[in-house]
């Protein structure tokens, strides 16, 4: 396949009818956004981790078994995520990093019990937007500035962000199919692993 566009890229994981294509490509992304649950536990000693990493673990248990078998499961991990969910007004300026990664672990859950890629694209936006707070609390910008969209855009931990998606789902269009083997699953996270983390919590004015 050659050279996409990110809407091509995910245009093509969500349109996908094999399974494990876009449950492992959820599940990547997903687990990316873990770091900012920790960063808020960890400031603010509250909350508990391991209950988003079960999350994650469910979408990868569902690359090779059936999604329908970990539905009941599903539900209990959103009832207990829902406990560990951090309130704003309760927390400082960490807990929007915290509440947004309950949010993609919480849509990624959807997205296992109902199957549907809406919850796919929905995990992707809350990428997003943790990362487009990121980027403008990293360089103090100004939210009335026209140039606002452009720069943020433009910042290379978006741009990184682009690429590392785009290159997942080339990889697991590529490579991935009906029976996932064991080092199928290894090598999508190797290729995920090489952007390195979504955010870098040392160039905020909190951290």
């Amino acid at each position: 396949m050659n050279k996409i566009t990110y809407q091509e890229a995910i245009k093509i994981i969500s349109e996908t009818d094999v399974w494990p294509r876009k449950a492992m490509f959820v599940g990547l992304i997903t687990e990316n956004m873990l770091p900012c649950y920790e960063f808020f536990y960890e400031s603010e000693s509250w909350g508990n981790p391991e209950i988003l990493k079960e999350g994650v673990s469910l979408l990868y248990e569902s690359v090779f078994v059936h999604p329908d078998k970990l539905k009941e499961d599903a539900l209990i991990c959103q009832q207990r995520l829902e406990l560990v969910s951090p309130d704003l007004d309760d927390f400082a300026e960490t807990a929007s990093y915290g509440l947004d990664s309950c949010v993609a672990v919480d849509e990624a859950l959807y997205f296992l019990i109902t199957q549907s890629s809406s919850y796919l694209e929905r995990v992707v936006n809350a990428v997003a937007n943790t990362l487009d707070m990121f980027i403008q609390v990293k360089e103090n910008m100004d939210s009335n500035d026209q140039n606002l969209q452009e720069k943020i855009d433009n910042d290379p931990f978006m741009i990184n962000e682009i690429n590392r998606q785009i290159a997942l789902v080339l990889y697991i269009h590529e490579n991935i199919g009906e029976q996932v083997t064991q080092s199928d699953f290894l090598n999508c996270k190797k290729v995920n692993s090489t952007f390195g983390a979504v955010i870098d919590f040392s160039l905020l004015p909190y951290s």
